[in-house]
């Protein structure tokens, strides 16, 4: 990238963003993509025991069984990229469902309405099998949990996340944090709107909210509601309303609708990890929720690169409180610029600014500064030029960067300056 752009630096903006965390006032939600489910590696393979969201869709394509299914599989993905929506699992399995429900007796993509059905079953079958592996202990969920636990709040935290997984509920009950997910019952728990809208819960129960559906949800026809029914083998998503009834629609509106109303409340903070703004629907709600608003702030972070054609640099340049905070890059302010240090910090700062910041990264670049008269061999000195990554685009190095930040081990990090 050129020099030629606007530099930021990021000591300045990780102080801002300490200060609203510090702020006890503060509604403080989280929005968690896939990108927090990647971090969690298996211990022998080291690789991701959850896949993404496009990896998804691709293993999916690849393990169904029938020709045709594959083939209206294909077709349905070239549809989804006709109509300009994202060609994703989320999106293919909910055009099957509306496929299924008005074909009747004909046929479409040369599937009846059992072989759309019969392929629903069969995608969320191996959905619910890829993400839901045996979970490892001492997952940064957990760590996550434990910041929860730990953090003086005079305020309920709030989670909104695409994910299927567990990964979240698993944490908060290996730390022992309480949660509430808007499903209310023990026996075969139901979901409750009125409960996610009222929002009246302790304060310290953790707001889970899951905007594209979760394993185990399922649609119980007799008593016309969703159910919550772990290892029942379906899964239920909601990436758009199409056509479906109030009860089949009713979760994604809520949560939709429950995270417009939180960045509307009075200084709401949103922190953003590990969703790439793929999601039209969400980013048209973050953003009109933004404008509806004079002191809410967003803070996205992206774990690589954010090239000016990234949809939430787009995005930032045209609501100037979502702020989006990229390895290289950054648009605080609706202005987007390089990040670079504008001084050399001393030994005990470079410790500080490695737990957000890692000059490393980039080298700098070395330069001659003179020549030994004798021997006539070049001097070389390293000039320092102030550049390097963040690392908070990473959820492990986020979490890990909250906890530094806890009464007790902060002392050092609350003047990273």
């Amino acid at each position: 990238m050129s020099d030629e752009y606007p530099k930021h630096d990021p000591r300045e903006i990780i102080r801002g963003f300490q200060q609203l965390l510090y702020s006890p006032t503060k509604s403080i939600g989280f929005f968690a993509g896939a990108g927090t489910s990647m971090c969690v590696k298996d211990p022998t393979s080291k690789k991701s025991i959850i896949p993404g969201i496009n990896e998804l869709t691709e293993t999916i394509e690849g393990q169904l069984s029938d020709e045709k299914s594959k083939k209206c599989y294909k077709t349905l993905k070239e549809e989804l990229k006709k109509e300009k929506q994202p060609p994703q699992i989320e999106y293919i399995l909910s055009n099957i469902r509306l496929k299924a429900q008005v074909i009747g007796s004909g046929t479409l993509c040369e599937l009846n309405q059992k072989q759309f059905k019969d392929l629903e079953a069969e995608i969320t079958s191996k959905i619910e099998k890829l993400v839901s592996p045996e979970i490892p202990q001492d997952i940064v969920h957990e760590k996550f949990a434990k910041w929860i636990r730990n953090a003086n709040r005079r305020k309920a935290i709030e989670i909104f996340t695409t994910n299927y997984d567990y990964l979240f509920e698993v944490g908060f009950e290996r730390v022992r944090v309480p949660y509430f997910d808007g499903f209310v019952g023990s026996h075969s728990p139901f979901f409750c709107s009125t409960t996610v809208a009222e929002n009246d819960l302790p304060i310290d129960w953790v707001r889970l909210w899951k905007v594209h559906g979760s394993l185990g949800w399922r649609f119980d026809e007799k008593q016309n509601r969703i159910v919550r029914e772990k290892g029942a083998g379906s899964l239920m998503v909601f990436p758009s309303l199409l056509k479906y009834d109030d009860s089949r629609k009713q979760p994604y509106v809520s949560f939709i609708d429950r995270l417009a109303t939180f960045l509307k409340e009075d200084d709401s903070f949103l922190i953003i990890c590990g969703y790439g703004f793929g999601d039209q629907h969400l980013n048209d709600t973050i953003i009109h929720a933004l404008s509806r608003t004079r002191s809410s702030a967003v803070y996205a972070f992206i774990h690589g690169d954010g090239p000016e054609d990234h949809p939430a640099v787009k995005l930032a340049k045209y609501e100037p409180r979502l702020t989006v905070m990229a390895r290289n890059s950054a648009v605080i302010g609706g202005v987007y610029g390089l990040w670079k240090l504008n001084r050399e910090p001393s030994s005990s700062d470079s410790i500080q600014i490695s737990t957000y910041f890692d000059e490393d990264a980039v080298p700098a670049n070395p330069v001659v500064s003179g020549k030994d008269n004798g021997n006539k061999i070049p001097t070389q000195e390293v000039h320092w030029e102030g550049k390097g990554v963040l690392v908070l685009g990473d959820f492990a190095k986020l979490v890990a960067f909250l906890n530094l930040m806890l009464p007790n081990t902060a002392s050092g990090v609350r003047d990273a300056s």
